[in-house]
């Protein structure tokens, strides 16, 4: 028996397309063991910013010759699933055989030097390899995701001969891009394994996730700081490095003043970095900085460098939210008339009319005095033409509680502007209060009763307008605050009355 051996080694890949890569390269390399020479085998893959390997022991060096009768649909079954099942099998029509009520195919296998064919298996693979965003470069004709350098392919200690346009199979591998730059000859897994190791790369993503934690708990413990639990963003750092490198950075305290949200936004969002809370919860003035590698100073330039580019972010926020503050949401609502909702619609402006006339006829059928949600409708997207918004819209309606409260408007109707975008999804949460609760719905079904009246409607899988996440947040909405409200005396079209209804059908509320 034999272990292969394979890495592919380029620039660095993006660390939200490693994932899907690494099982992608496995599972079609064993899906060709198996559909070739029958070979049901278990392996190994891994994946950094720059590699991309798999393994895969007990490979026979030589394949005997062997049946397969694989049972395909009834006869009876429609067309379309004998189709999938040759598709499947990679089976021509003509080796069907009926018997009984279903279809038979006998796959037979001649025996094979699994060296002279293993190197074309994968070379296929590599032919028809998926990424979301691929690239060619130089003169080259192949395509990966990023510049493709070296091929490491070996079979049983030896290199497997295969060749991915212009770049042929070795036994070389390279180390850390800063801190082991010279190529590293390889015999096996484990040589690969340990020689890597010492050119300071961490192979397994898990593993660099914990040395992440382990070396984060040992910067805070002397400062009674707790690491803000954030695993999607550790996950991306983990594939932004080969050999993380903790360094803690301070937040001027200038900056501290700053809503909590546009701290989060601007440090975890747009820089990368894990954020820190004090023991009561509270933000803390620290943030956590991940390096790819060690330095002389211990990585004080790094930090300096990461805190001079932060701060010029931070002071941009300050200037924005400064000069927001200085202009009331209600002096601004006049300037929606600037900003297009959708060509058939109308504005922006347009669309809180609109929307205020519908949170009207809602609170009226629940007989709900609708003061404070009309004002929520009438100030909920007026931070849209804001300086802080323009340059962070992820803060749209966050945005507007804080200016909401700096106009002293009622915190029952900052809390609903806030809230009125809610939910966003399922796992979003709904609005915290009933004023909230109604400008939400109200936003909801006015965006579907317009959308539906230009024609726009889900097709299929198709809905860029998220016209179905609509309707099912105002029947989470419904649900949640036990409204009765009768849809169909609300204004809206026949077909925007079914189409809820549909999504209630398959919600279990």
């Amino acid at each position: 028996m034999a272990e292969l051996l394979l890495e592919l080694f380029s620039e660095e890949m993006p660390a939200s397309m490693q994932q899907g890569a690494k099982d992608q390269l496995l599972a079609q390399i064993l899906a060709g063991l198996k559909e070739r020479f029958g070979l049901e085998l278990q392996g190994h893959a891994w994946v950094t910013p720059r590699r991309l390997g798999v393994f895969i022991d007990n490979l026979p060096l030589e394949i005997k010759e062997s049946k397969e009768e694989l049972r395909g649909p009834k006869i009876a079954a429609p067309e379309q699933a004998l189709e999938g099942f040759l598709r499947k099998n990679n089976i021509n029509k003509e080796r069907l055989e009926k018997r009984g009520e279903y279809y038979y195919a006998i796959i037979a296998r001649p025996a094979a030097a699994i060296r002279e064919v293993l190197g074309k298996l994968i070379e296929e693979v590599l032919l028809g390899f998926s990424w979301p965003k691929s690239m060619r470069w130089s003169d080259h004709e192949i395509k990966w995701v990023r510049p493709l350098h070296n091929i490491l392919c070996l079979l049983d200690s030896e290199i497997l001969a295969l060749q991915f346009g212009h770049i042929r199979s070795n036994n070389l591998s390279f180390g850390h891009r800063f801190m082991a730059k010279d190529q590293i000859s390889i015999s096996n897994f484990s040589d690969y394994k340990s020689k890597l190791a010492q050119a300071f790369v961490i192979l397994e993503s898990n593993d660099r996730k914990q040395a992440v934690l382990t070396q984060v708990n040992d910067a805070i413990a002397a400062k009674e700081l707790a690491m803000i639990e954030d695993s999607d963003l550790l996950s991306e750092i983990a594939g932004l490095v080969e050999y993380p490198v903790v360094l803690l950075g301070e937040i001027g305290e200038e900056y501290m003043k700053l809503p909590r949200e546009v701290l989060v936004i601007t440090l975890r969002h747009h820089q990368r970095y894990l954020m820190l809370n004090d023991l009561k919860g509270n933000l803390a003035p620290y943030f956590i900085i991940v390096a790819n590698r060690t330095t002389a100073d211990k990585g004080d330039e790094i930090v300096r460098g990461n805190i001079k580019v932060l701060n010029a972010r931070l002071e941009d926020a300050r200037f924005f939210y400064t000069g927001d503050k200085a202009h009331s949401l209600v002096s601004r609502v006049d300037e929606l008339k600037g900003l297009t909702f959708h060509k058939e619609i109308g504005t922006i402006y347009d669309k809180m009319q609109s929307t205020k006339a519908m949170v009207e006829r809602i609170c009226t059928q629940l007989k709900i005095e609708s003061g404070k949600a009309i004002r929520a409708v009438e100030l909920s997207k007026t931070d849209l033409v804001t300086g802080m918004v323009k340059e962070f819209p992820e803060l749209q309606g966050i945005m507007g509680y804080y200016y909401a409260l700096n106009d002293n408007e009622d915190k029952e109707v900052a809390i609903a502007i806030r809230d009125h975008y809610k939910p966003q999804g399922p796992s979003d949460s709904l609005p915290e209060n009933l004023t909230g609760a109604l400008a939400a719905l109200a936003d909801k079904l006015d965006t579907l009763n317009q959308m539906f009246e230009i024609g726009i409607k889900p097709t299929g899988s198709k809905d860029p307008y998220a016209l179905r996440r609509a309707a099912i947040g105002v029947l989470r909405i419904l649900a949640h605050y036990e409204l009765n409200l009768d849809l169909a005396n609300l204004g809206l079209r026949d077909d925007v009355c079914a189409f809820i209804n549909e999504r209630k059908n398959n919600l279990s509320l």
